[in-house]
């Protein structure tokens, strides 16, 4: 079976899944661009001949629809992956799919609390997403949502964040023999409003008054972005600057050594579909400390036993879980990483494949589905699409 993986930038993550998707189906990947607009990733320019990049600068959305139309066209694909419900890049390939008579799938991580929804924007959403044939889902919040958009929970498959847990358990096997040293907290980030950073050093400030001076873990924020800046002066502010560190933006090959010099690491979102930041910190056998607005809280998260979730708008509650770790004796903490180390096994590379398998099983019995009221809306949508390109 012929399928067409589409991303807007093949990063590490994406190459990954690539290698799996080529198991299963005769694939063909397209990045829309050659460099990410969000991530400072290098990006994946090495995945074989099977694999394209339809403009390597900032071209019009236009030309870039056109010649992902034309590829479309060209390579004939039986099933085609699209990110997404929402871009134009999207909507382009929703329909020239369906022109070509190829199943759709909607790969999607999106959550219903994400945002406040309004009716009528999750009415358009729902004429759109109905329009797509088959659904991956990142996990359960992912798939209520579409349900309640009203897709069929039968062409549902969950199961397609994952990264390559073995690169960040190398890290861990090669310092088997070297003792764990309760270095930092490790906040793996971009610096935007929606990471909540401001929130996290708030909370890391009351932390520093729960316990004794000596025991108090520093704080190591990695990552990059436009409000870098006002973190540092918030840092200064509440005289922090002993304790938290701004490493910048690190590369995927730095990151399996940051995590593995970290007690646990950090996200303190208060918008997050789903954080894959939680699978590297769990392949790299370090707990996690997530915001409840993480999509992958109710799927990794076993609270207490790999980590624990906290709610942002609940003031101290974070603190009293960074000294709680800070308090844990070395024993503890092992077993809570052992336990970090095996939850990711839910999210494997044999359990993405199986996933994929599935999918493929499913396509070939279900075949594209009869479109309802609310598909045929978005067939309309997606051709209004075509038309203003």
């Amino acid at each position: 079976m012929k399928a067409m993986l589409i991303y807007d930038n093949f990063g590490p993550y994406h190459k990954y899944r690539f290698n799996v998707f080529e198991s299963v189906f005769e694939t063909l990947g397209v990045q829309l661009f050659g460099k990410s607009f969000e991530y400072d990733w290098l990006s994946a320019e090495d995945c074989g001949s099977d694999f394209i990049t339809l403009s390597t600068s900032h071209e019009a959305a236009r030309v870039v629809g056109e010649r992902l139309r034309a590829k479309i066209r060209e390579y004939h694909p039986d099933v085609i992956f699209i990110p997404g419900w929402s871009s134009k890049y999207a909507l382009t390939a929703l329909d020239e799919a369906t022109r070509a008579g190829a199943a759709t799938v909607l790969c999607t991580d999106s959550q219903r609390q994400d945002k406040t929804r309004s009716f009528f924007k999750e009415l358009v959403k729902s004429s759109i997403v109905n329009n797509f044939d088959f659904v991956f889902s990142a996990g359960k919040r992912s798939t209520n949502y579409v349900k309640q958009l009203g897709f069929p929970s039968d062409r549902v498959v969950e199961g397609m964040n994952v990264v390559d847990n073995q690169h960040f358990r190398n890290s861990v096997l090669e310092n088997t023999n070297t003792p764990f040293q309760r270095q930092t907290f490790v906040c793996p980030a971009r610096l935007v409003a929606k990471k909540n950073i401001d929130g996290l050093l708030n909370e890391y400030k009351e932390y520093t008054s729960l316990v004794p001076r000596k025991s108090i873990i520093a704080l190591s924020v990695v990552g990059d972005g436009p409000m870098l800046p006002k973190l540092k002066e918030i840092t200064q502010r509440l005289e922090l600057e002993e304790y938290v560190t701004f490493r910048g933006f690190l590369d995927y090959s730095r990151m399996p050594l940051a995590y593995s010099e970290a007690v646990a690491s950090v996200l303190a979102s208060t918008e997050e579909p789903w954080g894959l930041v939680i699978n590297e910190s769990l392949a790299s056998g370090t707990p996690v400390l997530v915001s409840i607005n993480c999509g992958a809280t109710t799927d990794l998260i076993q609270h207490g036993d790999n980590g624990f979730s906290f709610d942002p708008g609940s003031p101290g509650e974070l603190a009293r879980h960074f000294a709680k770790m800070s308090e844990m004796s070395d024993q503890q903490l092992q077993v809570m990483r052992s336990n970090a180390s095996a939850s990711i096994e839910s999210l494997s590379r044999d359990v993405y494949k199986s996933r994929l398998e599935k999918l493929k099983y499913l396509i070939s019995c279900k075949g594209k589905k009869r479109k309802t009221t609310a598909g045929k809306v978005g067939a309309k949508i997606t051709a209004f699409t075509r038309e203003r390109e």
